[in-house]
């Protein structure tokens, strides 16, 4: 990890992380993952854990190994898992929606007051 100029007086921050400090430091993230993943399939009133044959991740994190396995492990040896070649264009395609939102809020007279700053949804759709 490389900050520049982090404190006052332009003193940078540099520090080396393990894939195992990264995992330590993330694990509540990775686990409420797989909980928020849980909830979807309840909402939706119609599929099990076990109907899930395949599943889509993308955004930075999809590169995270742990997190991978994680969601494998959560559904089990039937599930296909398909993560983006570039999962960063996940964060790209976030900003343009949340630009022209913004737009459409402007043209209109409105204001925004409370912003999501994660767009893409968590969801199931039928193939």
């Amino acid at each position: 990890i490389d900050i520049e100029f982090l404190q006052p007086g332009g003193q940078d921050f540099s520090e080396q992380l393990t894939r195992s400090q990264l995992e330590d430091l993330n694990m509540d993230l990775f686990n409420k993952t797989t909980m928020e993943i849980d909830q979807v399939i309840k909402k939706s009133l119609v599929y099990t854990k076990s109907d899930i044959q395949d599943i889509v991740v993308s955004g930075g994190s999809a590169n995270i190994i742990f997190l991978q396995s994680a969601i494998r492990e959560y559904f089990g040896c039937h599930l296909r898992y398909h993560g983006s070649d570039r999962p960063e264009d996940t964060i790209v395609l976030d900003a343009a929606t949340l630009a022209h939102w913004f737009q459409d809020i402007r043209h209109f007279g409105g204001t925004v007051c409370c912003l999501e700053v994660t767009l893409t949804a968590i969801g199931i759709k039928n193939a």
